[in-house]
């Protein structure tokens, strides 16, 4: 059995590789609005939604906002804030809601490959440092005796 054969420095260098892989594509996913054009828009609602996480009577506060903007001779109305849309580290529904009033002016990073992805904010989150951190840990392991 093929099985039989595989050493644990060969399961964790796989593991690494799987980690490292994840995590870079979530940073690089985290980092690209840095480079895409800047347009100014307008916050149309700003929210906080209760949302049920499916555990028994437990729910998570999510941050609505959609705002509008225009590109390319087209007006667009979205809600995505970040990418990935959500909130970590802390940050709750209710921060984020206030630093989006309704009405007032943002600048919006354009996804021009698709402009309904376009957000408010980027950088990067644990989203993508935590599988990288579990990655240095793997490697590390396999030259552990």
């Amino acid at each position: 059995m093929i099985l039989e054969h595989i050493t644990a420095p060969e399961v964790l260098t796989v593991a690494a590789g799987i980690c490292f892989g994840i995590g870079f594509t979530v940073l690089r996913k985290e980092r690209a609005p840095r480079r895409w054009p800047q347009v100014e828009g307008k916050i149309a609602t700003s929210r906080v939604q209760r949302q049920s996480t499916g555990r028994a009577g437990e729910c998570e506060l999510l941050p609505i906002i959609e705002y509008e903007f225009a590109h390319g001779g087209r007006v667009f109305k979205t809600m995505h804030w970040r990418v990935g849309n959500f909130s970590i580290g802390g940050e709750d529904a209710n921060e984020i809601t206030s630093r989006y009033s309704a009405g007032s002016s943002v600048v919006v990073y354009v996804n021009e490959a698709d402009p309904m992805k376009s957000v408010l904010r980027y950088g990067t989150t644990a989203l993508s440092w935590i599988p990288i951190g579990f990655g240095v840990f793997f490697a590390l392991m396999t030259g552990v005796k």
